[in-house]
């Protein structure tokens, strides 16, 4: 405590005997390394809102340090007690030399505690000496040019890594997206295109087994299909004239009356949720308003139109 790597509570007290937080060991480990704080690293986690601002620059910091990583859903679950192998594996990748940090993982795995995230010697055969694989402990996504938006329609935006550390064994990663309130496709190489207007999430897992991952939050804006998933959204999808598919991203519990000067037909496309309530759209000015799917089972309620212009598909 003198030293400042650890604190107590509010209430003066150290609480020893209380099990430590993922949180709690990322604070020590970055203030013993003496990292700069990082709080914009925490919040690409899925969890970063939820984190408590004394930690989150520290748990930002470790992350892009490599010391510790998220789970494989993208979230760090900072108020968990920390699990013994998590320990371990924080403590080993404080270590500088690799070879050291691989003789403590095995004789720590063969007193049964399992490390998966930790690096392994593999022998080359022929008495000793055999190569080292070497694991990804963190991986860092980002858009080219620090780019986080998409704004054109069908744009698109290369996405990287960083894959530290730097002399892992396997950098190849297996790119990913997580649907928000807007939707994206990504290919093989990173390259990200944008769907539906909304936010997504760009995810990086590490191919070396380890179950690293990274991620980046995208905001896309300036398409032609919008994401809904309530009334609020609907209503000014439907009011929007340079939306022509609106896509239902959640079932809606709800009335839906819209009176809209808009002119162009436009979609709304259900998928696999229910809207329960009437929609109810005035439209004199449109001329055709297209469900797809079944409508008279995706609408729990009545449909009306001024002009009864739409079809069901």
């Amino acid at each position: 405590m003198f030293a400042g790597y650890v604190g107590g509570y509010p209430d003066n007290k150290i609480r020893p005997n209380q099990p430590i937080t993922r949180q709690e060991a990322a604070v020590i480990i970055a203030k013993i390394k003496g990292l700069e704080e990082n709080p914009l690293r925490a919040n690409d986690l899925l969890d970063g809102s939820s984190i408590d601002p004394w930690s989150k620059g520290y748990i930002g910091a470790v992350l892009e340090a490599g010391y510790m990583a998220g789970y494989p859903d993208g979230t760090f679950k900072a108020r968990n007690p920390i699990k013994r192998g998590e320990a371990v594996f924080a403590l080993n990748n404080t270590k500088k030399d690799h070879e050291e940090s691989e003789e403590i993982t095995e004789s720590i795995d063969e007193e049964g505690i399992s490390v998966p995230t930790s690096p392994s010697s593999s022998s080359g055969g022929g008495g000793g000496g055999g190569s080292q694989t070497i694991a990804v402990t963190t991986i860092t996504v980002s858009g080219a040019g620090g780019a986080s938006t998409i704004t054109t329609v069908d744009g698109t935006l290369q996405m990287s890594v960083n894959v530290a550390p730097a002399e892992a064994s396997n950098k190849s990663v297996t790119w990913s997206v997580t649907p928000q309130t807007g939707s994206a496709t990504i290919s093989s190489t990173g390259l990200l295109t944008a769907v539906a207007n909304g936010t997504i999430t760009v995810v990086a897992t590490a191919q070396d087994g380890s179950g690293i991952t990274g991620s980046r939050q995208i905001i896309i804006s300036g398409q032609s299909t919008e994401g809904v998933s309530n009334k609020a959204e609907l209503e000014a999808a439907i009011d929007n004239n340079s939306i022509t598919n609106i896509v239902l991203i959640s079932s809606i519990t709800d009335d839906i009356a819209q009176s809209t000067a808009r002119t162009s037909s436009f979609t709304i496309d259900f998928g696999s949720h229910v809207l329960t309530g009437n929609l109810d759209i005035t439209a004199n000015n449109l001329s055709m308003i297209t469900f797809n799917g079944d409508a008279g089972t995706r609408i729990d309620g009545d449909i009306t139109s001024s002009n009864r212009c739409y079809s069901k598909q």
